[in-house]
């Protein structure tokens, strides 16, 4: 009977960490689709004169942007070269397995096709970006969580006021600046620099972290 408490906690653990990596499958895959069918869209459309030369493009400006990043950052410099191995590999694969047969014999969605396999390629790229930019987010997690903690310190001895509902409003905030760079990232229809998405996201991810600390009761 001494071990059935463990074994509960063992196994909601084992749940909890399957269900967060089901939930992050779901949420790239749902990106992708989405990315996919922007394109898609888009080409019929927008910018249907470009058709799949657009997505080519795209292709050549991320891998710029990774080659930017690998400058930047040492660690980068070792992966970025197997990262790129292995979105060509994924990009052959996929037109050995059907898509360029599909290309070859229907003329008619070839460029569809074409276009499908660069924005795989494309988001690959961006989501091996995204994951470089991990350490950013780390960054403004700490800070956010230091400064809430000192003000949520000044709060509880200068009487301060409890508000459970503004740190239940923040907590559920903080998912949206993590997950919701990742979605505008992938899915973005145009060239972009990660920059621009990551920074704003990171900034808002730290400060709901930092008003969520500032608002957590202050007698534990």
């Amino acid at each position: 009977m001494s071990h059935h408490p463990i074994d509960n906690r063992a196994r909601g653990t084992v749940y909890r960490v399957t269900s967060t990596v089901l939930r992050l499958c779901s949420v790239l895959v749902s990106a992708l689709a989405l990315s996919i069918v922007i394109e898609w869209l888009g080409m019929t459309f927008i910018w249907a004169e470009q058709g799949a030369e657009k997505s080519r493009q795209m292709v050549a400006t991320e891998i710029g942007y990774l080659n930017r990043y690998r400058e930047l950052n040492p660690v980068m410099g070792r992966l970025d070269e197997p990262v790129l191995d292995a979105v060509v590999m994924i990009r052959t694969w996929l037109i050995d397995h059907g898509l360029g047969f599909l290309a070859h014999h229907f003329a008619v969605i070839g460029e569809y096709i074409d276009a499908t396999l660069n924005i795989i390629v494309v988001f690959c790229l961006r989501l091996a970006v995204m994951v470089f930019s991990m350490p950013v987010y780390v960054f403004f997690a700490c800070v956010g969580a230091t400064r809430g903690l000192v003000n949520r310190e000044l709060r509880k001895w200068g009487g301060g006021r409890e508000s459970s509902g503004l740190f239940h409003l923040f907590m559920r905030l903080v998912p949206m600046g993590f997950v919701g760079s990742w979605v505008v990232y992938l899915t973005w229809p145009w060239s972009i620099n990660p920059n621009v998405v990551v920074l704003p996201f990171a900034m808002f991810f730290g400060g709901t972290i930092m008003a969520m600390t500032y608002r957590y009761k202050k007698y534990l």
